[in-house]
């Protein structure tokens, strides 16, 4: 066997041990990477694949900038009756690893509420699975965790289970997107305002060939319709007609080459006259002006392109990324306050909590040249 698999190996061992014998409790920040590294021998890149793997699991959860932490409901815990007392602690369940975009300063907000308050966050990735996710909803509850933190994978999905807390009157607060169907308090950015500002700042600069672009479909989730809704307003006020060539949403399915299918789609723009494009988010953005480059169309000086989130790479890219800021910090804080003002008073009062975005200007974006492309 490879020496470093064996090595590797031996620190997700220690640390499951260490954790399963309760010398590391929920919560507990655990040694860093490179606290690993030294104490086993091994590279950095060796013991952050340890850590890296035991967050897959669910038993660790990482936040950036932070470490790594002991989730409140492991791999270890029993499912029978004698389950451990969770009244005081408040799983966060989300789609992805808390080092993917701005989620890191959700849990960050989130978490010094809840410290303020005697609680645990404890955070839980589904992987985008929604039978994972539905699971997770379902073991918490029958837990009597004290209420949930819930970013969806799509508002469309899980209504079932969504039901039954509502009904039950079980705490519960979504952010990033939010049940129509529902009354259930949620969190969420200015979606609609945000992406309205960005639409009229392309037009200011003299856009009117604009695009809106999505990986997701329009029914996946409230952001993405809210999103839409405002780049439609935006169009109208200054009576440009909404064109549905230039609206692209749905465009990455499962397993897809994302550089060969932003290339056509691209291309398909571009034949369309297409000068401004709005991407659903960083990620997005970040991947045009990449094969935007590898075309030959120079961003911003054939093409402008405006991201929404406000992540921390933008800025660094070859050409720093337009934005709409989200204030992710301040949407787990308010998450958190909300989720405590149901835990502690009681309060049944459905809350629709609507943090304020901001225009970030940086270099993708010029002003448009009639037939300069």
């Amino acid at each position: 066997m490879d020496e470093n698999k064996l090595l590797y190996e031996k620190i997700i061992n220690y640390l499951r041990q260490e954790i399963e014998s309760k010398k590391f409790k929920p919560g507990d920040k655990l040694p860093t990477e490179k606290e690993l590294a030294e104490r086993f021998g091994v590279s950095r890149i060796t013991s952050k694949r340890a850590l890296a793997d035991l967050s897959a699991e669910g038993l660790i959860y990482r936040v950036r900038g932070s470490g790594s932490y002991v989730s409140s409901l492991d791999k270890t815990e029993k499912t029978d009756n004698s389950k451990a007392d969770y009244t005081h602690i408040i799983p966060f369940v989300l789609p992805f690893d808390v080092s993917n975009g701005g989620i890191m300063n959700v849990v960050a907000g989130a978490s010094r509420v809840m410290a303020e308050k005697g609680y645990i966050l404890s955070v839980h990735c589904c992987n985008y699975d929604i039978q994972e996710e539905r699971e997770a909803l379902h073991r918490f509850y029958e837990y009597k965790a004290a209420g949930i933190i819930h970013y969806p994978i799509s508002d469309r999905k899980n209504l079932e289970v969504m039901n039954l807390l509502y009904l039950n009157n079980y705490p519960i607060v979504t952010i990033d997107k939010y049940y129509e169907s529902l009354p259930i308090s949620y969190v969420v950015s200015d979606n609609f305002s945000g992406s309205y500002e960005a639409v009229n700042y392309l037009i200011k600069l003299g856009h009117k060939k604009i695009a809106f672009l999505s990986d997701n479909k329009i029914e996946d989730a409230t952001s993405i319709r809210n999103r839409y809704f405002g780049y439609c307003k935006a169009l109208n006020e200054n009576n440009i007609p909404i064109d549905d060539q230039l609206v692209k949403m749905g465009i990455m399915e499962a397993d897809s080459d994302y550089n060969l299918v932003y290339k056509e789609v691209l291309k398909e723009l571009i034949h369309n006259g297409t000068t401004g494009i709005c991407g659903i988010n960083d990620y997005l953005a970040s991947a045009l002006i990449k094969v935007a480059s590898e075309l030959g169309i120079t961003v911003p000086g054939q093409l402008s392109v405006i991201g929404f989130d406000n992540l921390e790479f933008g800025k660094y890219l070859s050409v720093p990324l337009t934005t709409v800021q989200q204030n992710f910090y301040q949407i787990g804080k308010v998450a958190a306050q909300l989720l405590l003002d149901r835990i502690e008073n009681g309060s049944h009062e459905y809350f629709k909590s609507i943090i304020p975005t901001k225009l970030i200007e940086r270099d993708s974006c010029g002003v448009a040249i009639k037939g300069r492309i």
